[in-house]
């Protein structure tokens, strides 16, 4: 957060016309999203970021900090919230799909959910767009996700077409992860 509150005051010092920040989809409060249903930037924030995790709670505790800067006259500010980034260079099958347990993808819940994703070449795209803005003294805020929204299952099965891994989905359905924690509470508590 410090970071960027330095970048923001150097970039207003610096003269800086355009500043595009990237921020993620992960700042949405995930407890109120419609099932099946996009949403879409006037969506309300993360309500528990410290109980989401680290990343969503430093990026939306970051972003608050951009929404909040006061630019002047003289700079422009875009928001850009990106879904799954996917494509060459990536780094496996990203958690949002499914946690690898060796040759095994444990994927929750039951692998129906949804999945806001963004090639990279798209995401490079719209960057580069929102840097030739020229909306001086104005911030905005844009989510950049493919027209396409994948289920876990689907993204799954694309994912093992292209990389010939033979990894072994288990569809857990969210009730049954309920139980668990619950009784994980219970016992550990």
């Amino acid at each position: 957060v410090t970071g960027t509150q330095v970048v923001l005051e150097a970039a207003r010092d610096s003269g800086v016309e355009r500043l595009v920040y990237v921020s993620t989809l992960n700042v949405y409060d995930a407890s109120r999203y419609p099932d099946g249903a996009e949403i879409d930037e006037a969506f309300p924030d993360e309500s528990q970021p410290e109980r989401r995790g680290a990343y969503s709670h430093a990026k939306l505790l970051a972003e608050r900090e951009v929404r909040a800067f006061d630019p002047g006259s003289t700079m422009s500010i875009l928001v850009v919230r990106p879904g799954l980034v996917y494509g060459p260079g990536g780094s496996g099958l990203p958690a949002d799909v499914g946690i690898r347990v060796g040759r095994r993808a444990v994927v929750v819940p039951g692998g129906s959910r949804r999945i806001p994703v963004v090639f990279i070449t798209n995401l490079v795209d719209a960057l580069v767009e929102g840097g030739r803005g020229d909306a001086v003294g104005r911030q905005s805020i844009v989510n950049v996700v493919d027209p396409d929204y994948p289920s876990q299952r689907r993204y799954l099965q694309r994912y093992r077409e292209l990389t010939g891994e033979r990894l072994v989905a288990l569809y857990v359905p969210f009730p049954v992860i309920s139980v668990c924690c619950w009784m994980a509470e219970r016992v550990f508590a």
